[in-house]
């Protein structure tokens, strides 16, 4: 069985803006506290270039990146632009964690995949979850 599950690029997006988003909020509730005029615009300068630039790299990796499941295995683009390929018949049971939000899969050859599972829609999550505890080894 081959199949490909992509991210929900507003899911990523949100996951990865909300904390300048928060940082610009804490800082517009503290500058009543006796901040610099100067500071408070430097500040909000640099968290609005951040977050432009998360934004276009986040918008980037949500159309680049997706998993692959072929044959047993697990194949996708690391964050370098390298090809990983994890085998899920020879996964460490020890150092392999499965919980509602998140997969840590590490086979015998070391190769590790760190998925964060809020990031795709409920079907592929399913559908990933069915095809990990249906692997059979070969």
């Amino acid at each position: 069985m081959t199949f490909k599950v992509k991210p929900r690029i507003h899911l990523l997006t949100f996951y990865s803006l909300t904390p300048n988003v928060a940082t610009a909020i804490a800082l517009a509730i503290l500058s009543h506290f006796g901040l610099s005029d100067s500071f408070k615009y430097g500040v909000f300068f640099v968290i609005a270039l951040t977050s432009f630039v998360l934004a276009i790299t986040t918008l980037i990796k949500g159309l680049t990146s997706e998993l692959e499941f072929k044959d047993g295995h697990l194949i996708f683009v690391t964050e370098l632009g390298g090809l990983a390929d994890v085998d899920l018949q020879s996964l460490i049971e020890d150092k392999t964690m499965i919980t509602r939000d998140y997969l840590i899969l590490v086979d015998e050859n070391g190769n590790k995949a760190h998925i964060n599972l809020k990031l795709y829609s409920d079907s592929d999550t399913e559908q990933i979850l069915e095809y990990l505890f249906n692997c059979e080894p070969v």
